[in-house]
């Protein structure tokens, strides 16, 4: 019996550890765009250092912000598969030994799969070419 209470309690632990990264992990995407975006206002702040480039070089900073926050992003996204996964197989092993309370299952399950890459690339990316335009265009 104090065997079985020290294991719900370690896993649960597990459990609550991943589910933390995961909540990091998250934060950090929505970091990672935050600098790409602030970078780019960087950028067309700084607007007349930049028009020394060649017009087909004013899209380099642009576009090296965007991969760089991509990058960052397919890292975090790989970490958050790692955690999830990790997170389902406690799952699964507290409801194979029935010490899963409901409330642990329900409280988490509705924000931990909810993937936001695609809308966070979309806006860095966005935030790249509206940069490259308004370089080009002043």
């Amino acid at each position: 019996m104090k065997r079985e209470k020290y294991d719900r309690a370690y896993l649960l632990a597990f459990y609550a550890s991943a589910d933390e990264n995961i909540r990091f992990c998250k934060q950090q995407q929505w970091q990672v765009i935050f600098y790409a975006v602030s970078l780019n206002a960087a950028l067309i702040a700084l607007e007349g250092y930049v028009k020394c480039l060649p017009c087909s070089l004013i899209w380099l900073p642009s576009a090296l912000i965007f991969f760089a926050a991509w990058r960052m992003i397919h890292v975090l996204k790989k970490d958050l598969t790692k955690f999830r996964n990790r997170q389902l197989r406690v799952e699964r092993l507290l409801q194979r030994k029935r010490m899963l309370a409901p409330e642990t299952r329900d409280r988490y399950s509705h924000w931990r799969h909810f993937d936001i890459e695609g809308i966070l690339l979309l806006t860095a990316l966005a935030a790249s070419v509206l940069t490259g335009c308004i370089l080009l265009r002043g």
